[in-house]
């Protein structure tokens, strides 16, 4: 599914509903087919239409309702479902990279410690090894 950020309200509402208008006449088409061979050769010919429309039709028949019409308030609802799903998820996202911030500062220490360490181990070492000169 698009990101809702990526379109206004309006194209939100309407780009499943016009996929769904535009492919439903081929996918009536296929169903009524009862011959197997023409029925397979039919899909392969409108293999996009039909992709199309199923993944249309998962996002617009929730929202019809006992008439069978579709209603703005069920897309306004999951609209706004999904809008503080978004923001929520946005903030988790957020916590994480501050916690990513801080695991990271704790690695450099670490690493800039063993590197502090074995610099004062090979100087120990140097100065050891001239005094038994």
């Amino acid at each position: 599914m698009p990101c809702i950020a990526a379109f206004s309200q309006k194209k939100f509402l309407e780009v499943p509903y016009t996929v769904y208008k535009e492919c439903r006449a081929v996918s009536e088409e296929y169903n009524s087919i009862t011959n197997p061979k023409k029925k397979d050769a039919f899909g392969e010919k409108h293999r996009a239409e039909l992709t199309r429309f199923n993944a249309a039709k998962k996002i617009v028949e929730p929202h019809r309702n006992a008439n069978g019409k579709f209603t703005l308030k069920a897309w306004q609802s999951e609209l706004d479902g999904l809008s503080s799903q978004a923001a929520s998820d946005r903030a988790k996202l957020s916590s994480l990279g501050d916690s990513i911030a801080i695991m990271k500062t704790i690695i450099y220490n670490v690493q800039h410690l063993d590197n502090y360490e074995e610099r004062r181990e090979n100087t120990q070492q140097r100065k050891h090894s001239g005094e038994l000169e």
